[in-house]
């Protein structure tokens, strides 16, 4: 059966990294590159950068397989070629949100290639997610949009098929290999109802339950 590995993570959790050194060690994993209409930031920005026409014209279309928009920016996972590679036996990975997760799941194409989504959260705990949250120098209102996206992550992970916490990235990407094997791994006993009170309590709960 066709596969799609759906990787999404708090901000600081190191899923690239994860997703980088999964890709070297497994030759059958594709990696979707995602187009945004946003410039580039650095050498080592991971996206296909269009203009903010082009995005929308090929929104219009149904180009993408999933979307979404942060700030004044849009973000989507082009259809054409995930769909290329799964009929070629590739099994695809996507890092994305939950907001492109559920849009994966109901997606007509992938229903009818009967695609198997398996969707994995990569999470570390809650005093270390704040800390790096908190780290990385940016202006206060950048700051609170990142705590506001944890807070609202964390109310999902419930939704996901596995929850990795990564303590070491050799041992997570083990982990994460032998789940896309097939093999069953240890949840670590993650409780994400627990979990979603500690982060809520410390980043600051915004009144939503």
């Amino acid at each position: 059966m066709s596969r799609i590995i759906v990787v999404s993570g708090f901000s600081g959790s190191g899923k690239g990294s994860i997703i980088e050194k999964l890709l070297e060690n497994n030759v059958d994993i594709w990696l979707s590159v995602s187009d945004t209409d946003r410039e580039r930031r650095n050498a080592t920005d991971r996206y296909t950068f269009i203009t903010s026409d082009e995005f929308q014209s090929n929104l219009k279309k149904g180009s993408y397989i999933e979307y979404n928009r942060y700030g004044n920016h849009f973000y989507g996972s082009p259809r054409k070629p995930i769909l290329e590679k799964i009929k070629s036996g590739y099994t695809v990975l996507l890092e994305i949100d939950i907001w492109g997760k559920r849009q994966i799941e109901q997606d007509l194409d992938l229903k009818r290639l009967e695609v198997e989504i398996i969707s994995v959260f990569v999470a570390i705990d809650a005093n270390t997610l704040k800390s790096r949250l908190l780290g990385r120098g940016d202006c206060e209102n950048e700051i609170q949009k990142r705590m506001q996206i944890a807070r609202e992550e964390a109310r999902c992970i419930g939704e996901y098929d596995y929850v990795l916490i990564n303590y070491e990235l050799s041992d997570t990407v083990r982990r994460l290999e032998s789940m896309i094997c097939g093999k069953s791994i240890s949840s670590d006993d993650f409780d994400s109802d627990l979990f979603r009170e500690e982060i809520v309590a410390l980043l600051g709960n915004d009144g939503k339950e």
